[in-house]
């Protein structure tokens, strides 16, 4: 792949900063007036913490079963997804626990649950 025309649109490219558009909400309004209070003490979970065991064992797996997620679990997987660990400033940045760009682009994390 050429990668010399690459260079050419990236230095034509104009972020939404350059543009000078405002940021976005840190975090989107509730799409309903009911919530649930998720716990944030991870504690109780069994969860391994060496880096290298996680990679080495990590793999995809597409067999859902009709086991039920706790609820503790639940608020720990969406916490990895899009936990919010700081927020910067008078309400300008957070600090996430993945990649988020500098909250240049916004990340959804949609759920869907069977009651």
């Amino acid at each position: 792949m050429d990668y010399s025309d690459l260079k050419y649109d990236m230095e034509e490219f104009e972020s939404d900063q350059d543009k000078k558009l405002p940021q976005p909400p840190l975090v989107k309004d509730a799409m309903r007036t009911e919530s649930i209070e998720l716990p944030k003490n991870f504690d109780a979970l069994s969860i391994c913490s060496n880096f290298l065991d996680i990679i080495n064992t990590r793999h995809s797996s597409r067999v859902y079963t009709q086991e039920p997620m706790s609820l503790l679990e639940l608020s720990y997987m969406l916490w990895t997804c899009q936990g919010v660990k700081q927020i910067r400033g008078k309400k300008y940045a957070t600090l996430r626990t993945v990649p988020s760009g500098g909250l240049d682009m916004v990340l959804n994390c949609i759920l869907y649950v069977k009651m």
